[in-house]
């Protein structure tokens, strides 16, 4: 390490975005935030600390909205940066894929959603190496997560619900 400039910069964010690639999808290409503050499962941004950290995924995202439905589509590789998410590293375990499917459903008052996400965390070490040993893992592992939420906002009133299961 040395004392330039390079030294001392960090990418948050790169990434190239198309609008409505083929006439319908949004796309986003490169390391990105994604999610937002205080979501239950999937959070990848700024964090409300005095340490300036962040998470990012580098990622291919696709969008497609119609008037009241949407579907996203996200495929990447989870980052640690900054320190931040030091369960990411870690003995026996290589690169994290993530994988996401959403669907959302809005109109002026209901918002509801469904998902179901999947995290695989490749393992560094050689097949048949011992699955539970804390040094070098043999073994690939895999997280689904399926859930549900909703909102409802009549007059002055909101209400929020989210339910989700690891599988």
């Amino acid at each position: 390490g040395g004392n330039g400039i390079l030294d001392k910069t960090f990418v948050e964010e790169a990434s190239v975005k198309i609008d409505k690639l083929f006439g319908a999808i949004d796309t986003r290409i490169g390391r990105q935030f994604y999610g937002e503050a205080g979501d239950l499962i999937a959070y990848f941004g700024p964090q409300d600390n005095y340490g300036l950290n962040f998470s990012a995924v580098d990622a291919f995202r696709f969008d497609w909205n119609m008037e009241n439905l949407g579907i996203t589509g996200l495929a990447g590789v989870l980052q640690n940066n900054n320190g931040l998410a030091a369960n990411v590293t870690g003995a026996g375990v290589g690169s994290i894929d993530l994988r996401a499917l959403l669907l959302n459903y809005k109109t002026e008052a209901v918002t509801f959603g469904a998902y179901v996400y999947n995290q695989v965390k490749h393992a560094k070490g050689s097949a048949g190496t011992d699955p539970t040993a804390t040094s070098v893992n043999g073994k690939n592992d895999y997280l689904y997560v399926v859930g549900v939420k909703g909102k409802v906002s009549v007059g002055g009133l909101m209400a929020k619900a989210e339910l989700a299961k690891d599988l």
